[in-house]
Order: C-alpha cells, then structure tokens, then sequence
C-alpha cells in the first residue's frame, strides 16, 4: 500500500460523504468498503 493508494481512497471518500451520509452508517461503511477495494492493493 502507497501513500499515492490512500490519499486516492481518502479523496474518493469525501467526494462520495454526502452521498453515503443520506444512508446514514450503512452508507458510510459500503463506502468505505469501495474505496478500499477499489484503491488499496492487499498484499497476496
């Protein structure tokens, strides 16, 4: 995991907060859950 990987799924996380916060706590964990999948490489 980058410093490049996180500051991208940070950034991603805010853009989409008002979104995930109309779900309330269910939003922002599926959020989350995106961001990390989709920006942070999990070692094999």
């Amino acid at each position: 995991m980058s410093a490049r990987d996180v500051a991208s799924a940070v950034l991603f996380r805010e853009i989409l907060k008002p979104l995930a916060q109309g779900l309330g706590p269910v939003g922002e964990i599926a959020l989350g859950a995106v961001a990390d999948s989709l920006f942070v490489k999990k070692p094999r």
